[in-house]
């Protein structure tokens, strides 16, 4: 498996940022295709999965 880190936010646009942590940590840096809404999407799947656990409908 391949080593690197996953970069989220908006900051994850700066290609100079980018480029500083791939030197500094010496590993790939990924950025997917909406960095900016990538916490707010995996917070609201965890929220819903929560809420389907505690309400299910028959």
């Amino acid at each position: 498996m391949k080593e690197g880190v996953f970069f989220d936010g908006g900051s994850a646009f700066n290609k100079g940022l980018n480029c500083a942590i791939e030197l500094e940590l010496n590993v790939d840096v990924y950025v997917q295709p909406d960095p900016q809404i990538t916490t707010a999407l995996g917070a609201a799947i965890i929220a819903y999965e929560n809420y389907s656990k505690r309400h299910i409908t028959v």
